[in-house]
Formats: structure tokens, sequence, C-alpha cells
């Protein structure tokens, strides 16, 4: 039986170290520490039933009779703290008494501790049980221990496996005295140094003992009685009672001593090493120790009942020690921020340290799931901090990483009487005038700053101004608090916004939201952004849509126009007005009047179009509603506007079907990336988005508009920026069957530099992202017609070399959305209707683009290259296929006088010169063609019988009548029938190997 019960013993020496001891303060773990008995550990007081054992053994102390229970209570006269009474009242059924079940690590075993926090109140001549572990007197067979008070005056006894040893202490004890009193048994020691009892850290008796082990008895443990039902039991208070299945060390009981000294507030008259609990400061709680005692015994690794771990000194000697203590009885380790911490998220419990001398640098560690630390992403980086100030003043900070689950910082320093807790950033503030914590410019927030919260306080002393560009988790602006940009400031914001205060973005300063899902931004305060008109003609058509919903409303509501479209600008200084915000005098007259005050605005051009063929005309902007996706028309008279409500964010959608159109808009307050959205919608709508760019109009009159239309694909535009700014609205279009749900989502937000995005609708000369961004090679050929003397009309078509085909491919084909009587496009393959985007196959110079050119009447046409992006070095043609003639766009512009007609098969971009020739001397000397009257055939004699490849005929515009292939052109003589094709003047192309030669022939 010793070898059994002594084997695991020996382990746990070997290894003590390579684990926290969390035992009382800090000293043996469930292998060792049999019971551990607490009257804190209740959640509730009353009669005890049941104590739980906190030593993780489940060794729980019981009692099923109501009239023997002993009472808990939440206070006591043990420096306040919780207590289980025991009403020590005579006789077998009515005193209080409570019993621990047989456990193997409760005896048998060559050695053991007892510690017990109590205070007695029924001392006298009747033999009183602390505790004991008998069946009854005498009984040498079922006999471990007992420990008892006895005789006037009381003294304190045990007594061990028989009577034969018993022993008692000089000292006597009293009633209504706080006591931490302990015994010890070491069977390995010789028999006179075997047994020992200690009143604090007091050697107040070592007596004889003959056994060498403690009885493996199969009793209980009693309680309060020298046995279960002995018939006399001990009334007390008690606070805590401790088992070790070993002697403790030296070291040890110093340590467990002082855990129990400052907890229950009884004074040790020696090795008194940890002095927080007597400071008027009382960090009475969760004590815990390391150290060396003089007898060189030391304890190296402590936890305790708490959370902080502290191990490895790195100069340990005879006679250190190093002790903490915490400030709060029960901690919830929660953290919170306020000024006096700088708005730093502080651990709600301190510690404080008593140092014995010097042991060096320590570890500490604690578990993650000990506090309540909110760390998205893990990117907040918590901090241990060390100060002689319980304010933390001045401070010195280590870094706690995070691995296994285990928090950790390595070459801490504690001076003696320091302080200690735990905080990490969560917050940059805005507090009046002061900005706390941020990465930036005078604490101010940058975008360094993603895992943080922005806080913007109540102020009644002003506000600063971010004034470069900054990221955060989320916002927060509390009633009262103004948070403004300076121009052009880029704000993202990972999560949500609550925002009851103000937000106001100046110039083009922009909000980004990156979440996914569905709005998360709440609160009663607004937004302001402003936005102006590309003019101020007051003719002018702009497609306009609100990054904001009225304050206060629910997400998605409907809202009307002057809910949320204001006159005035955002205020540049932090100021408590924003501008003018007023609202907008809506007129029923045709023009409007920016120099007005409030601006007027006339309501006859509001309109919408959502999901039908045709505008809902004269929305009255107080009443007609929209959905935060929709678009409207509106002549703006070149004013700068503010929207005002609570921003936008998350997901929106709407609905589009078959052959109908919609008038959508960026719905958030920051640019919409054209690809991202087309690339989200492709299966809903035709990927092309067009925006109405009406600079050049005079009139009112619909049918005389002049404007063109920005038109936009994947990473490709005409007219404008690929980025749509803040208050863009757009048409999108569905040819494909059903119906499809366009979707808007914070993943298509631009996250680019915001003096990219333009302030104004449709800016015509907006920088194009595209040429930086992107590697293809791209076109833009320029095209204008002379319409009168005072307008000529200008278009520029695209052609993007991007690896697809000739063929349509939704979203990198763009198809003209305003084509005028006289105009020019680009044919895609199998389409009918011009288009002013083309993506093609990657470049070669064998690649031929196709136009098509309309003329209402005869007119003077001018070709020329806009602009080459992406290009190493081309020579790019403008290929008359009826003259035979190539013109040189690279070197200079070419201008024609053509006549009126559609020319769907003349002219031709190209990347190569083939040999024409109109000279009909060298092509007589080839070829013999003419026109057979009677059997309606045309005829080709091949004279120089050359390898003919391919023969074609057009009409004069262009038009390809027929073309024929080297395969049915074997023969020296060729024979085409033409009494299908209509009398008129043709001109043929024979290319053979030598070349291309045309000639003009008459077919009647």
């Amino acid at each position: 039986m010793f070898f059994l019960k002594s084997l695991p013993f020996i382990f746990i020496l070997l290894s003590v170290s390579s684990f926290a001891q969390k035992g009382p303060g800090g000293v043996g773990d469930s292998s060792n520490n049999g019971l551990w008995l607490r009257a804190d550990s209740f959640s509730s007081y009353g009669s005890v039933s049941s104590w739980k054992d906190t030593s993780g053994n489940n060794n729980n102390a019981g009692q099923t009779a109501p009239t023997k229970q002993p009472i808990s209570h939440s206070t006591s006269n043990l420096n306040g703290m919780p207590i289980v009474r025991f009403d020590g009242a005579s006789g077998v059924t009515n005193g209080d008494e409570m019993a621990v079940p047989d456990a193997d690590i409760l005896d048998g075993t060559a050695g053991i501790s007892y510690f017990v926090a109590l205070r007695p109140n029924n001392l006298n001549a009747s033999p009183r049980g602390i505790l004991g572990k008998r069946i009854s007197s005498g009984n040498t067979y079922n006999y471990s221990y007992t420990w008892f008070f006895w005789q006037t005056p009381q003294n304190l006894y045990v007594d061990l496996q028989t009577q034969d040893d018993r022993f008692y202490t000089n000292e006597t004890f009293s009633n209504n005295i706080n006591y931490i009193l302990s015994y010890t048994f070491d069977g390995s020691l010789v028999s006179s140094e075997r047994s020992k009892i200690y009143n604090e850290m007091n050697l107040i008796r070592t007596s004889n003992e003959t056994s060498t082990m403690i009885e493996n008895s199969n009793q209980p443990l009693a309680i309060a009685a020298l046995n279960v039902g002995y018939g006399t039991y001990l009334g007390a208070d008690f606070a805590e009672i401790i088992h070790y299945n070993y002697t403790v060390t030296e070291v040890e009981r110093i340590i467990i001593n002082n855990y129990l000294s400052a907890k229950y507030n009884i004074t040790l008259t020696n090795n008194d090493f940890y002095d927080e609990d007597t400071t008027g400061e009382n960090f009475d709680f969760k004590v815990a120790g390391i150290g060396q005692a003089s007898d060189g015994s030391n304890h190296t690794d402590s936890q305790g009942s708490g959370i902080i771990r502290i191990n490895t000194p790195s100069a340990l000697s005879n006679d250190t020690f190093l002790f903490w203590g915490e400030d709060v009885k029960n901690a919830n380790y929660n953290f919170s921020s306020s000024a006096a911490t700088n708005y730093n998220e502080r651990l709600d419990t301190k510690w404080r340290v008593s140092k014995r001398n010097n042991l060096g640098t320590v570890t500490l560690s604690l578990k993650a799931s000990d506090i309540t630390f909110n760390s998205p992403d893990g990117c907040n980086a918590l901090k241990l901090i060390v100060s002689n100030s319980s304010t933390f003043a001045t401070k010195t900070s280590y870094d706690l990483v995070l691995s296994g689950g285990v928090y950790t910082a390595t070459g801490v320093t504690f001076n003696d009487n320091d302080y200690f807790t735990l905080e990490y950033k969560d917050l940059i503030v805005l507090d009046g005038t002061t900005f706390y914590n941020g990465a930036g410019t005078s604490n101010a927030p940058n975008t360094t700053d993603g895992c943080y919260k922005l806080l913007v306080k109540n102020t009644a002393t002003g506000s600063l101004t971010l004034t470069e560009n900054a990221n955060v988790r989320e916002v927060e602006v509390e009633t009262g608090g103004i948070l403004s940009t300076a121009s052009n400031i880029l704000l993202q914001v990972t999560n949500g916004i609550q925002n009851n205060g103000d937000i106001r973005l100046v110039g083009n300063s922009q909000l980004i939201q990156t979440h996914g899902g569905t709005n998360l931004n709440t609160g009663s305060g607004n937004l302001y952004v402003d936005q102006k008109a590309n003019t101020s003609n007051f003719y002018q058509s702009g497609y306009w849509s609100s990054p904001v919903r009225k304050a206060g409303t629910a997400i998605g509501i409907d809202f009307a126009i002057n809910d949320v479209l204001k006159d005035g600008s955002v205020a540049t200084a932090s100021t408590s007005s924003v501008g003018e915000a007023v609202d907008i005098d809506f007129i029923v007259g045709y023009d409007g009047d920016a120099s007005s005050s409030p601006i007027k605005i006339s309501k006859r051009w509001l309109a919408k179009l959502i999901d039908a063929p045709d505008w809902t005309r004269y929305l009255d902007p107080t009443s007609a509603v929209l959905k935060p996706t929709y678009g409207w028309n509106m002549k703006s008279v070149g004013a700068t506007f503010t929207f005002k409500g609570l921003p936008n964010d998350g997901t929106y959608t709407s609905t589009i079907t078959k052959d109908n159109y919609s008038l959508l808009g960026n719905p958030y307050p920051s640019a919409l990336d054209s690809e991202a959205f087309i690339a989200d919608n492709l299966s809903a709508i035709n990927g092309t988005l067009y925006l109405y760019n009406s600079a050049s109009d005079n009139t009112h009159v619909r049918g005389s508009y002049t404007g063109t239309y920005t038109t936009i694909v994947s990473r490709v535009t005409i007219g404008g920026g690929i980025y749509l700014p803040i208050g863009q609205a757009f048409f999108v279009t569905r040819e494909a069957d059903g119906s499809g749900t366009v979707t808007f989502q914070n993943s298509q937000r631009t996250i680019t530099d915001v003096s990219d995005t333009a302030s104004i609708l449709a800016k015509s000369n907006q920088k194009n992202k595209y040429k930086s961004e992107y590697s293809f090679p791209l076109l833009r050929l320029g095209f204008s017609v002379e319409i009168d003397s005072d307008f000529t009309y200008k278009r520029q078509l695209a052609v993007a070399f991007r690896n697809l085909t000739q063929g349509y491919e939704n979203g990198f084909d763009g198809e003209m959305f305003d084509q005028k009587p006289s105009d020019l496009g680009l044919i895609v393959k199998d389409r009918e209707l011009p288009f002013v985007i083309s993506t093609v196959e990657e470049f070669n110079n064998e690649i031929e683009i196709p136009l098509i050119l309309v003329l209402d009447k005869n007119r003077k046409v001018t070709f020329n290259i806009d602009a080459l992006e992406n290009f190493d070095e081309a020579s790019i043609f403008l290929n008359d296929r009826l003259e035979n003639k190539f013109y040189n766009l690279s070197e200079e512009k070419v201008v024609l006088d053509l006549i009126q007609g559609t020319y769907s098969n003349r002219f031709f971009i190209t990347f190569k010169k083939e040999t024409l020739s109109l000279n009909d001397d060298v092509f007589n000397e080839n070829f013999n063609v003419y026109q057979n009257d009677i059997s309606k055939e045309l005829v080709i004699n091949n004279l120089g019988e050359q390898t003919i490849n391919r023969i074609t005929l057009y009409s004069l515009t262009g038009k390809k009548i027929l073309k024929l292939e080297k395969d049915v052109l074997l023969n020296n003589e060729i024979r085409i029938k033409t009494n299908k094709i209509s009398t008129s003047l043709y001109v043929i192309k024979i290319k053979t190997e030598q070349g291309v030669t045309s000639k003009k022939v008459f077919i009647r």
C-alpha cells in the first residue's frame, strides 16, 4: 500500500513545474490537493446540504438531514467573507455536521497536511471536533485521524490511527477568535518529528508518532465532529478547509498562510510577506505566490483560484518571494473604457504585488477563456501594464502573446508594491478637441486602425476633423457628437455605424463599409454629404440617386426626394450647424434657379423609370416614394446639394423583367465600382450601364436633346470613369426571358483614391482609372460629323483586346443606347444594333474591326484616334473597302465627304495595309470581267491563271453582296448568277496570292 500510494506522489514532485498549480495560494493541484472546501464557492446562501469541493476531486461534503445542516452566510467576522456556520448543538440528532465520503486521496498516505480558517464559538470541556476520519474511539482498523479541541482551557489535539500517540498543544484557544490552524504528518521523518501543529505560521507543537502511514480507513471524513454521529459538535464559522496528501514544504506553508491571512484578515506573526491586504486598498482576494524559503525549498509556478499564473523566476535564491492579489472579490473580468484610462479598455480588476528580495524577471500568463476580451480577427493587442501608481498614470507595457488559448508575457519585472492589470486598445475616441489612441496625426485614426472602433463623444467644446484617410472597425457618434472630414478623405468602416449625432463628408470625401449582408447602421443622427451637378445649364437632365435614407427610419424604407436632398453644403469647420441644409423650393415652372435662396428646382422634370418601358413623370418631391436602389431624373441647375440622412449600407435589390428599363442608382455614400456591379449582375441585366451626359442641351424639348450616354462595361467606359460617384444613377436593361434580381452590395463599393472619383455626375473628362489598373490594349476611335454650322456631333468608340470573340459577350460589349441620325458604331457578330464598345480577341495585326456608318444626308465626317492605351506600337488604318484605300489614322485624322446612306460593310479598322489597286490596266492584265445580260451572270476570266483565294462583291455603300471562297474558284472561267442582284454600280474584289485588286462593274 505504501508503494502504490507514494508512487504518484513522487511523480508529482518531479513534474510540478510543468503546469500551473491552482490549489490554495497556487500550491497543489487535483493530484495532491485532495479537498478544498471554500465558503466563498456558494452562489446562494442558506441551509447547506452540499458543500462543493473545489480541489477538482469532487470530494463534496454533504448532509441530508435538515436539522443537522449548517447555514452558509455571505458575510462574517472573517474579513466580511462568506462562512459556513455550524451551530455546535448537543445530541446526536441535533448538532450540525457534514461528511465527505471516503476517498483514496484522503488517507493511506505517508504524509498529510490540513489547513483550516475558522472562528469557534462553543469551546468548553467537551471534545469539539474540527474534522475526523474514524468509526469510533479506539477502533484501530477504521481510524485515520481526528483533529479537535478539548479540555479546559481548550487545547488542540491530533490523534492518528490509535489513541496511543495522541498529543495536544500547550497553547490554548478561545471562542470568537479567528484562526488559521494546520497540522502535518510526515512518516519519512524520525518518529519524534512526524506530527506537527501550527497556529498561523507558528509551530506550536511537535510530537512523537509511531505510525509511518496514515491508516487507510473506509470511513467518511466528518466536519465539526470527531466522527459522524459522535454526539458533541464544534460550533464555529468555517471559512476554508484544505487537505494535501503529502507534507507541504516550508515555502508552500508560507504561501498558503499568506493566502489565508490576506483573505480572512488574520495577521501572521512571522513570514507575513504579502502586505497588500493592509494598505487600505485591500488586495485581499485570490492571493498566490512563488518563491524560495530560507531552507532552500522552492515553488516556482502558481495560479491559485485566480486567473493569473506567474512562473519561471530568472534569479531565484533563498528568502525570495513574489505574491499577488486582487482588489475585487468576485471579479467578472470585463473590460471598460473611460477618459481616466485614455479610453483604453482596461480590466475591471487590478492586482498588487509584494516582492521580497530579488527573484528576477518572471513569466505571466492567463487563459483567453477567463476574460471577456473581444478581439475581432485577433487584431487587438492585449497588454499587461505594470505601474507604481493605482491609476497607471505611468506604466510599463508588455505584449501578451496568444498561443494555444493562453496569453503570455515574458521578461516581466515587478517592484515591491507595484500594481498590474490588463488593457487593450479597442476605441479611438474623439472627445472634444482631443483624439485618443489613433495611429495618425495627433492620435486621430489612419488606415492602419482597422481593428478599432471610432467613438465620437458628445461634447460642448467643439470637435476635430479627420485630415487623413482612416480605416476603423465600426463607428459610434453620441448625441451631440460631430465627426467631420477635411476634403477628399476616405473613411472606411468594416461593420456598422451607430449615429446619433452628425457625420459630415466634406468635398469629395467618402464613407465606405465593407461587411457583407444587410444594413448595420442605426441611429437618429444624420450623415451630410455634398454633390454638385455637372453644369449650370438648367436644361440639363441628370440621373440622381440617394446615398442616405431619412434618419430614424428602418432599413429599406421608402423615402421622398425632399426627405434626403437639401439646399446647402457641408460645413468645412467643426461647428454646430451644417451649411444651410434647408429644404429646396420645388417649383412648377420649367426653369430652376440656383441663385435664389433656397434654390429652385423644377418638379416638372422629376421622373423615375423602374422596370418599365417608359418614364413615370411629374414626381411629387414630398410624397412620391423611392427605394434605396431607385434613381430619378432631375434638371439640377448646377447647384451644390447636400444629402442628409442615415447612410445606406449593406445589400439592396431591385427586380427587372425582359425588355424593360430601370433607372437604378448608387445607393451608398461612396463611389461604386461598375466592374464589380456588372460582374455581380450578369444574370439579371445586359451588362452595360448608361448615364446621360447632356451638357450641350439647350432646350426642354426632348426630341431636340443633343446629349450622349456615357456607356460602361467591365473595365471599359466611353464618356466617363469606371467608378460611379455618390448620387449617380444609371440605366440598365434586360433582354433575357423572365425577371432578374439586381443586387447592390458593399463589396461593389470602391476603396480607390477618393480624388479619382468625380464629384459631378457623368463628368465627361472624369479620369479613367483603367489605363493604370489594367494591362489589355484599348483603342479609342473618335468620330465627328458636322450637323450644321453651329454644332458638330462627336462619338467615341472603344475596342478592347481581351482574349474574347467578335461575338456578343454580356458585360464586355456595350450596345449603343443613343443612336443619332448620323452616327458611327461597331458591328458585333450576330447583333443587329450598333455597339460603342466591343471586346475582341487578343491583339494581333490580322484583326479587322467592322464599322457601321449611318448618314441621314450627305455629310462631312471625320475619323481619328482619340487614345491608345497599353499598345506597344501599332499602325492603325481606316480601310475603305469600296475605294480600296487605307488611311493611316496613327499619323493623322481622316476627313471624308460621303453621300447619304448606311455603310455597313465599307469601313474597317485594320492593323496592316493590304496592297490594293483600282487601276483598270493592271486589273485587265489578269482578269476579264463582264456582265452577260442574256444569262444574267457575271463572268470572270482568270487570264493570268492565278490562284484565286476569294471574290467579294460590294455595293457602293460598302454592303457585302456576295462572297466566294477559293474552294469554288478552281476554274479559269467563273460565272456568278446576278438575276437577284439589283441594277447598280458595284465593286468586285479579287484576292490572290499576289494581293487584292478591285474594279467597278455595272450589273443590270
